[in-house]
Order: C-alpha cells, then sequence, then structure tokens
C-alpha cells in the first residue's frame, strides 16, 4: 500500500537532490510527490511505497518527518470536472480533504477520516 511521508526539509539549493538521491540510491521509486514553501519551511509530501526505508533515509539525514498516513490514491480520467466529481463524494461522506496532488494520471488525497473516505469512493 502507498503511503505518504510529510519531510521538513533545508531551504536552500540543492536539498531536493540530495533527497531524490539518497531514496533513488536505495532502489526506491517515488510515485508522487509535491512540495510548498510556507514562509521559509520547505515541506514535501512524497508518496512511496515502502516508507519504513524512505523514512530511516530521512531521519538519517536528520530530517523531521512531520507525518505519515495513509492516503487514498484514484486513478482518474484526463477530462474536465473529473476532481470535481471525486471532491463531491468525498465532500458528501463528510470528510475534509487535509492536502491533495495529482501525479501520472492519479490524484493523491490525504483525508481526516480514510475510512470514510474510501467507503464514499
Amino acid at each position: 500500500m502507498l503511503k505518504d511521508l510529510t519531510v521538513v526539509v533545508p531551504d536552500r539549493p540543492g536539498s531536493l537532490a540530495h533527497l531524490a538521491e539518497a531514496i533513488g540510491k536505495a532502489g526506491i521509486n517515488i510515485e508522487g510527490f509535491s512540495g510548498d514553501n510556507l514562509e521559509g519551511t520547505a515541506v514535501l509530501h512524497l508518496l512511496v511505497e515502502d516508507p519504513r526505508s524512505v523514512r530511516k533515509i530521512m531521519e538519517d539525514a536528520g530530517l523531521e518527518i512531520r507525518d505519515e498516513r495513509d492516503v487514498l490514491v484514484l486513478d482518474t480520467d484526463d477530462r474536465p470536472g473529473a476532481l470535481a466529481g471525486v471532491a463531491h463524494r468525498i465532500a458528501g461522506s463528510g470528510v475534509n480533504i487535509d492536502f491533495l496532488y495529482g501525479v501520472r494520471g492519479r490524484l493523491v488525497f490525504g483525508v481526516d477520516d480514510f475510512e470514510k473516505a474510501e467507503q464514499a469512493l
């Protein structure tokens, strides 16, 4: 099962390159990712199949893992309104979306009630 790791990284040139290189050297594929810089703090979401190994790589590098969680990963059609349809189904179940990103025809949702959202979809 894919998991999302939220990682805080130094906000300086090369941080992403070093992190991605370490994960790649371990033979782990990053299935999806997003990143933001919030008030000088760089935060990445990494979608991986082997969160335990990635967590160890990040911790060995002195990086903070803010969160590890199950996420909804949905294959979607590349068409207008596809995101709206999925978001309406999640909202209709009363579940809040904490974060989302898209990658290779898939949507990744972090939600406040995984089981309830999964049932809605």
